[in-house]
């Protein structure tokens, strides 16, 4: 039977400020401790399945606004800047949808941006 020892796995994620002002490049760091010598590949696994997770809300959420940016000729931006719930033939309905799928992407970019800057760093210690 192979040796199990235990496996600090050290999971260090560099967050970088959203807006001016935010702070400068905080970094928050995970210890996991295992007696599993695959501990780290688990994580990583993990990680990267939340990623493909996120990867596809932020595929859906973009399709969802090229239809609204398509029907309506306007990019989002513009959308934001200069739109009312008048200007759209859906009325409110269509505005919060629409409101709602920029906000739902900005935040799915965010999260994903994060976990694609995580940082492994593996240390083995004896028992």
């Amino acid at each position: 039977m192979p040796d199990q020892r235990p496996v600090t796995a050290e999971l260090c994620l560099f967050l970088t400020p959203l807006a001016p002002g935010d702070g400068e490049g905080i970094m928050i760091r995970l210890e996991i401790k295992s007696d599993f010598e695959d501990a780290e590949s688990l994580i990583r696994s993990a990680v990267c399945s939340e990623i493909k997770r996120l990867e596809i809300g932020l595929s859906r959420t973009d399709r969802e606004i090229r239809k609204f940016e398509d029907k309506y000729q306007i990019s989002s931006d513009m959308f934001v800047r200069e739109y009312a719930a008048e200007d759209l033939d859906g009325g409110d309905d269509e505005y919060v949808s629409w409101m709602g799928e920029i906000k739902i992407r900005r935040k799915i970019a965010e999260e994903l941006d994060k976990l694609k800057e995580t940082e492994y760093v593996t240390q083995r210690i004896s028992a």
